[in-house]
């Protein structure tokens, strides 16, 4: 999650349309996620502090991309 200089001072339009994106969220495995207007973040906490991972619009649809072999091959499984 962003620290609080990295957060907009207005809160964005898109946080009134889609608030449950700007709250925190428990994916599994220690990984937390949210969005912050422009970027999803990704946030493991650890013992020596909060490893955090920003994905811009980009990074973020080549993530997607990059794991749709792995969804098919799920898909043809019968596992996705």
């Amino acid at each position: 999650m962003p620290d609080e200089h990295d957060k907009p001072a207005e809160t964005p339009r898109s946080a009134l349309l889609l608030p449950t994106l700007y709250q925190e969220h428990y994916l599994g495995d220690g990984l937390y996620v949210c969005f912050d207007g422009h970027s999803v973040w990704l946030r493991a906490p650890r013992g020596n502090g909060d490893h955090r991972v920003a994905l811009d619009p980009a990074v973020l649809a080549g993530f997607i991309q990059w794991t749709q072999p792995i969804r098919d091959a799920q898909k043809q499984q019968g596992g996705g």
